[in-house]
């Protein structure tokens, strides 16, 4: 009878043995399975560009950070686009394909009030009326704002000027034209003289003015040109713009280019993107 005790505590001391092994081995399966889970997920994260900038996807977007350009089309639906094969802006160079074009059909008069926003991205002058327009092909567009980077945006063989000015048309069916002029500290520019005056520095003020202006008078004497098909340089960055980049430059004092550069944020400019398989062509 002692016999068969002993040897049935023996058998329960050895299945409590395994059963402790077994469980063991089950705890380090489930840690191992664990880590291998959690390196997965941390492998597939560090994969995603967008998996940090998914955090901001709600549309706001600046030009740094994880809401900088590198991550915008992250950061809303609508904002595909900004990783498109035809974007804003470019490197322009000199080895370019001529093409007489003719010159800038431009139909500029004076007007009268302007009104002003910062948008938080820059300030944005905009035009009552539209008696102002540029006709490429038989279509009008009509000028209904102008706006400013700096640096600028385009740069010429690697250059960038100290800013540049977007003078933004739309057509009737919602294209857009848009001439882009290069600033370069120099003499002061009495027509931007009242607009940077006026400019808020605050985002979201906002300002009118019954001050007239001739948009002929923001463009350079020789309205020489580079035109490719491109993009918006901001979110959305829609595709299909017709860009009209001034070979001249016009100059801006000193003052001038630091109250353009205390009005709108710290580079506020979208590095270049690939030419791909796009022409730039020159109007003389």
């Amino acid at each position: 009878m002692k016999s068969i005790n002993y040897l049935l505590v023996l058998f329960l001391f050895a299945f409590a043995a395994c059963n402790n092994t077994s469980t063991e081995q089950n705890i380090e399966s489930n840690e191992h399975k664990a880590e291998v889970t959690t390196e997965h997920e941390a492998h597939a994260e560090s994969d995603d560009p967008c998996a940090h900038a998914k955090e901001h996807a709600d549309g706001h977007w600046s030009y740094e950070g994880e809401t900088g350009p590198e991550y915008w089309s992250c950061l809303s639906g609508e904002y595909k686009s900004c990783t498109g094969n035809h974007q804003s802006p470019i490197d322009i160079d000199e080895a370019l394909e001529e093409k007489d074009l003719g010159e800038l059909a431009l139909d500029y008069a004076v007007t009268d009030g302007l009104s002003f926003i910062n948008n938080g991205h820059t300030v944005q002058v905009n035009f009552k009326g539209d008696n102002n327009k540029l006709t490429l092909n038989g279509i009008e567009y009509k000028l209904k704002q102008f706006h400013f980077h700096a640096p600028s945006e385009h740069t010429f063989k690697g250059e960038a000027a100290a800013g540049e000015l977007h003078m933004v048309h739309v057509s009737d069916d919602g294209d857009i034209s848009v001439i882009g002029i290069m600033l370069e500290e120099g003499e002061e520019n009495a027509m931007l003289a009242t607009i940077l005056g006026s400019m808020p520095t605050e985002v979201d003020g906002k300002n009118e003015i019954a001050a007239s202006l001739n948009p002929m008078e923001l463009l350079p004497e020789d309205q020489s040109c580079y035109t490719y098909s491109g993009s918006l340089t901001t979110p959305p960055c829609s595709e299909g713009v017709n860009w009209f980049v001034m070979k001249n430059k016009v100059t801006v004092s000193a003052e001038q280019l630091a109250a353009l550069e205390g009005a709108v944020p710290e580079n506020n400019a979208r590095p270049v993107q690939p030419l791909n398989d796009r022409k730039v062509s020159t109007i003389e």
